[in-house]
């Protein structure tokens, strides 16, 4: 893995744990209204509490899953924060940092850090070499 897919763990698994809460959220959204169904006459009521049920069982389900996800990134972050925070040049750690915690495009990184969009690539291109190294290192 590069160092580049390794810093990106952890907006990948963001992004799938909003695909989650966004299962969970429309699926319960769309469990309002139902319940009993009667029939035309308004007797007998006949519950359609095994479809309610399972509805109600994915619904959690997606809430689970993204509860183990939430717990995966949480480490996984801790994990390329202490990463990062190893990087000694300040400029790359902040770029790094920005990029890959906080999510921030390179155009508002570029602002923040008071640089043309090219040299933010260039300083980006230099930290993703000295994590591979560090990492390299770390292997040993």
């Amino acid at each position: 893995m590069t160092a580049k897919e390794y810093l990106n763990q952890a907006y990948t698994i963001d992004k799938q744990i909003a695909g989650k809460i966004r299962k969970a959220e429309m699926l319960r959204k769309s469990l309002y209204g139902k319940g009993l169904n009667y029939e035309r006459n308004g007797s007998n009521p006949n519950h359609s509490g095994d479809a309610l049920g399972r509805a109600v069982a994915k619904v959690v389900d997606y809430e689970n899953e993204a509860n183990q996800m939430i717990d995966s990134l949480i480490a996984l972050r801790i994990e390329i924060e202490n990463t990062i925070q190893e990087v000694p040049d300040e400029k790359e750690r902040t770029l790094l940092e920005k990029r890959y915690l906080f999510f921030e495009s390179w155009e508002k990184i570029a602002v923040d850090m008071d640089y043309s969009v090219q040299h933010i690539y260039r300083i980006h291109a230099r930290a993703l070499v000295t994590v591979e190294k560090m990492r390299v290192n770390a292997t040993k």
